[in-house]
C-alpha cells in the first residue's frame, strides 16, 4: 500500500504493516521524503510478526512509522481518544504530530481573540467610567460584539481546518482521473494489437470502466466538497447577521455612537 501510495501520490495510512523501503524506486522515495505527512505506518515497537519480516528500526522508515510501545499484532489493540491521539496498551497518550504551519496559524487566531476580549474589556471600562452601570443598548452591544468575536474565531478555525480536508479531496478527483488515464495508456502499450474499444471492453470485464475509477469517486468527493462548502457558508451567515445587528443598534443609538468613536 506504500509502495503504491507513493507511486500514484496518494495518502496512505497503515496499521501493522511491513514494509521494506529499499523497495521503493529513486522516485517514490522522493516523493515520500518530500511528502512525510501523506504516508503514515502506525507500528507497535515490539510487534515480531513485522519486525522480522522487515527487520525495520527507528530510523530507517524515512519518517513515516510512527512507533508506539507495545507488542500487538491485532488491529483491535489500535485505541484513539476524541481528539484522534493514540493510546497505547498501557493507557499512555501519545499526542500525534500536526502541521507547523497549521499550529501556528491556530495560534495566531488564539492571540487576535485574546486581543479583541481586551479590547471589549476596555470598552466596557470606559461605558461605566461615568459610575453608572451599563444601559440596555450598551449590553447589547457588549454581548453582541462578544459572539461576534467567537463567531469570528470559530469560522477561521473551521476554515483553516477545512481547506485541507478541500485540498483532499480536489486532489483526490484529480488523482483519480490520473490513474484512469495511467492505466488505460498501459493497457494501450500492452495490447497494441487491439483496436481501441476492445481495450475498454477488457478493462470493463475486470470493473475497470471510467465510471467506476473516475465518476463514482468524483461524484462522492463533490458531494463532500459541497457539504463543506454549506458549512462555511452558515458561519458567514452568522457572522453577517450579527454584524448587521450591531450596525442596527449603533445607528438607533447615537449616544452609544458618540462614545465608540472615543
Amino acid at each position: 500500500m506504500l509502495k503504491v501510495g507513493a507511486e500514484a501520490h496518494i495518502p496512505t495510512t497503515v496499521f501493522n504493516g511491513w514494509f521494506r523501503y529499499a523497495d521503493l524506486t529513486k522516485a517514490e522515495r522522493d516523493y515520500i521524503e518530500s511528502h512525510r505527512e501523506m504516508f503514515v505506518n502506525f507500528r507497535h515497537t515490539n510487534d515480531d510478526t513485522v519486525r522480522y519480516l522487515d527487520a525495520n528500526m527507528v530510523g530507517d522508515d524515512l519518517g513515516t512509522i510512527v512507533w508506539i510501545d507495545g507488542s500487538s499484532h491485532d488491529l483491535s489493540s489500535w485505541n484513539f481518544d476524541s481528539k484522534g491521539n493514540l493510546i497505547d496498551e498501557k493507557g499512555h497518550v501519545y499526542k500525534l504530530p500536526k502541521n507547523v504551519d497549521v499550529e501556528k496559524s491556530i495560534e495566531g487566531m488564539g492571540k487576535q481573540f485574546e486581543v479583541q476580549m481586551s479590547l471589549l474589556s476596555d470598552l466596557r471600562t470606559r461605558f461605566t467610567a461615568s459610575g453608572g452601570g451599563l444601559s440596555s443598548s450598551e449590553k447589547i452591544y457588549l454581548d453582541d460584539a462578544k459572539a461576534l468575536a467567537i463567531v469570528s474565531t470559530a469560522s477561521s478555525e473551521f476554515e483553516l481546518a477545512m481547506s485541507n480536508v478541500m485540498k483532499n479531496y480536489q486532489d483526490g478527483i484529480k488523482e483519480s482521473e490520473k490513474l484512469w488515464n495511467k492505466t488505460v495508456n498501459k493497457a494501450r502499450s500492452m495490447g497494441n494489437l487491439l483496436e481501441n474499444w476492445e481495450i475498454h471492453e477488457a478493462l470493463e470485464m475486470v470493473g475497470f470502466t471510467h465510471e467506476n475509477i473516475v465518476g463514482f469517486p468524483t461524484g462522492q468527493y463533490q458531494n463532500k466538497i459541497d457539504k463543506v462548502r454549506k458549512m462555511s457558508d452558515k458561519f458567514k451567515n452568522i457572522e453577517g447577521e450579527i454584524k448587521g445587528k450591531i450596525s442596527e443598534l449603533v445607528a438607533r443609538d447615537s449616544e452609544l455612537a458618540q462614545q465608540l468613536k472615543g
